[in-house]
């Protein structure tokens, strides 16, 4: 990539060029075969089970991805309070090969653009917007082993940033709309084949986001944070993506304890509310709904240079052990970790 200032009506502006280029293959086999023999009840399971009767190695996917893009970006000072930055991006992602037991040919290419604004009130406050196109090959299939078709879509945003105390504490709050069509969801799993299919469902997600950082004294730094999305809707208007909370909420803060020279003690809280998923209907035509209430995860920290070259740290994880489910994307889920603690000593040379 190239960078670099140049002059024009007696302002000092930026301009960026570059590309990027990656390969990969990807090589899938497997060899497996189905369990026929049922466990016996857990209390009376020795751990003993018959060697399966492992068939040929079968390929699932063989297939190799090229990805070129290539990019432009301008800073532009149209005044002393006004800023521009705008772009382009051009992407092209070309696949062949097999998968799935079938013929894998994908080649999509498309230019994004994207533009925004930032203008300072004064020495605290500034506002913003920006508009920026959304284009996103993906490799999910759907029932009949077709890739789905690339993400595709827009976001807007605009709000207000502040910085105080020489930009030790730092602010800001932003609406935001963005647009997709084609996000791929879950759909079901093919036993008879063995594989995961999706399908692309088109969502309009609208919200805001609240945040704060910085120096509230010397040595003891605070973050927090809020997201509140208004609501998630598909291409009909119906909420959709329900296993996405609709808030969430964290604080985080290290102190540096200036009574032992090196110690620094901290934690952080994340929250989230209510999500759940429709997963289909019981024998009976009952709609079977999975839910996961709000809950939050506390965790927290302690560090020690014990001098300029070691580092000892312990991490506490989920410190009240919290019970509850990692997610609801599928038609099943885990629970998540329970308390955990990580000990480590580092050394810097």
């Amino acid at each position: 990539w190239r960078k670099g200032p140049f002059e024009l009506f007696g302002r000092t502006h930026e301009v960026v060029l570059g590309s990027n280029w990656s390969r990969t293959r990807a090589h899938w086999t497997s060899n497996d075969d189905a369990i026929v023999l049922p466990l016996p009840p857990v209390w009376d399971y020795d751990g003993n089970y018959p060697r399966p009767d492992f068939a040929d190695v079968t390929s699932w996917a063989d297939y190799t991805t090229y990805r070129r893009s290539y990019y432009a970006a301008g800073h532009f000072a149209l005044s002393d309070q006004l800023k521009l930055i705008t772009g382009v991006n051009h992407s092209n992602l070309k696949s062949s090969g097999e998968r799935v037991g079938e013929g894998h040919q994908y080649d999509k290419s498309k230019s994004t653009p994207y533009v925004g604004l930032t203008y300072d009130l004064n020495d605290n406050y500034s506002l913003y917007t920006s508009y920026t196109e959304i284009f996103s090959p993906q490799y999910q299939v759907d029932r009949n082993h077709a890739l789905l078709e690339p993400i595709e879509g827009n976001n807007i945003e605009g709000g207000i940033k502040g910085e105080w105390f020489d930009r030790r504490l730092n602010a800001s709050f932003a609406l935001f709309r963005t647009k997709q069509d084609n996000t791929p969801e879950y759909a079901g799993f093919d036993a008879a084949e063995g594989f995961s299919y999706y399908q692309g469902v088109d969502t309009k997600v609208e919200g805001y986001e609240m945040t704060l950082a910085g120096q509230l004294t010397p040595g003891w730094e605070a973050s927090a944070g809020l997201t509140h999305l208004f609501s998630i809707r598909d291409g009909d208007g119906s909420s959709t993506r329900t296993f996405i909370p609709q808030n969430t909420l964290y604080l985080a803060t290290t102190y540096q304890v200036p009574q032992v020279q090196g110690l620094k003690v901290g934690g952080s809280v994340n929250w989230q509310s209510e999500i759940f998923r429709e997963q289909g209907t019981s024998t009976t035509g009952e709609t079977i709904v999975s839910r996961q209430g709000s809950y939050a995860v506390v965790n927290a920290l302690a560090s020690y240079d014990i001098d300029p070259h070691f580092n000892v740290s312990l991490n506490v994880n989920n410190l009240f052990d919290r019970k509850y489910l990692t997610s609801l994307y599928w038609a099943q889920s885990y629970y998540a970790p329970s308390r955990n603690a990580t000990l480590s000593l580092t050394w810097k040379y």
